[in-house]
């Protein structure tokens, strides 16, 4: 099932919550060593806040995969951590959302993290169709870039990735619009049949 849910402090969905931040834990900074803060169970930093909008893949409360989207006219990774990734102004508005924190289980191996990619990629898409949103925005490890491409979203790089820094990262744009099912479609990455919302916030 996946979830679409705007911040973290839901009772009713605490298990899923709190399994979703301890595998960003083990991910980020066990697996990747991240110098992000965390405790000795969860990672959460200081944009996961009410604002804060989540995708989450999951089966019950067991987290699989999730991301998290940040609203662009506000404080967000691209704007207040990395402008220098940028040429130019930072894109935001009220109808983009900024990637973070792209995130699968590592207690999950094989066609499932396959399958949690092209759900969270399908999800991203009627998301932003959903509410009007025009694009995303994201900071993307370069070896991650091909990846993304394959995707088959319409993707611009912002600026020159910074080949220097300890985890090498680009900043990059998604533009989507009506016809994003059928490039996903086209490149096998499109699951919408499978997709089915156990919650989602009203449009």
């Amino acid at each position: 099932m996946l979830h679409a849910v705007q911040g973290f402090d839901h009772p009713e969905q605490a298990g899923l919550i709190a399994s979703m931040f301890a595998d960003r834990k083990r991910v980020f900074v066990d697996l990747l060593g991240w110098d992000v803060p965390h405790d000795a169970v969860s990672e959460r930093d200081q944009f996961d806040g009410a604002d804060a909008e989540y995708l989450i893949f999951a089966q019950g409360d067991d987290h699989i995969a999730s991301l998290r989207l940040l609203r662009t006219d506000g404080p967000h990774l691209l704007g207040s951590v990395f402008p220098d990734l940028v040429h130019g102004d930072v894109p935001g508005g009220p109808d983009i959302r900024e990637i973070s924190r792209f995130c699968i289980s590592p207690r999950h191996r094989g066609p499932v993290r396959l399958q949690a990619r092209r759900l969270l990629a399908t999800a991203l898409t009627e998301y932003a169709l959903l509410f009007g949103l025009s694009a995303y925005t994201a900071v993307a490890h370069v070896s991650r870039m091909s990846n993304l491409f394959a995707t088959g979203w319409r993707i611009r790089p912002l600026g020159l990735p910074d080949l220097e820094a300890q985890h090498p990262s680009a900043a990059l744009i998604i533009e989507i619009d009506a016809n994003t099912p059928h490039l996903l479609q086209r490149s096998g990455r499109y699951e919408h049949a499978r997709l089915q919302f156990a919650t989602r916030m009203a449009a």
